[in-house]
């Protein structure tokens, strides 16, 4: 969670479930990303952008990270960091995705959205 939420923040997960049903993913990913999901957030919810607006309706603010399944929305959403450039093109696996992101690098320190102020 961001350090500038109120301590009594909510942290929700959220699975888009319109295109988790179009492009499902391998057991391997569900797994990995769901223990990773449940470990940094309180709840997580398998539900449209819509249904998810709609829940959130009557919450006194709504901060998030901005995501394409989100829609127009009308909550406070941070660009999320990126480390990772784009590919380029469109990738069918996160192994294409990969190859293309590091190409011609030879460490991880070279990404160019690693936080290099690191001690």
């Amino acid at each position: 969670m961001p350090d500038d939420l109120p301590s009594d923040t909510l942290c929700l997960g959220w699975w888009p479930a319109s295109f988790h049903a179009r492009w499902p993913w391998r057991e391997r990913r569900w797994r990995f990303v769901g223990e990773r999901l449940r470990a940094a957030c309180q709840a997580v919810w398998w539900t449209d952008a819509a249904e998810l607006a709609r829940a959130l309706a009557g919450a006194r603010r709504v901060d998030g990270w901005a995501d394409p399944h989100l829609g127009g929305v009308p909550w406070r959403l941070r660009v999320p960091p990126a480390l990772f450039g784009e590919p380029g093109r469109r990738c069918r696996s996160f192994s294409q995705f990969r190859q293309q992101i590091t190409l011609g690098l030879d460490s991880l320190d070279e990404l160019p959205g690693l936080n290099r102020a690191r001690p």
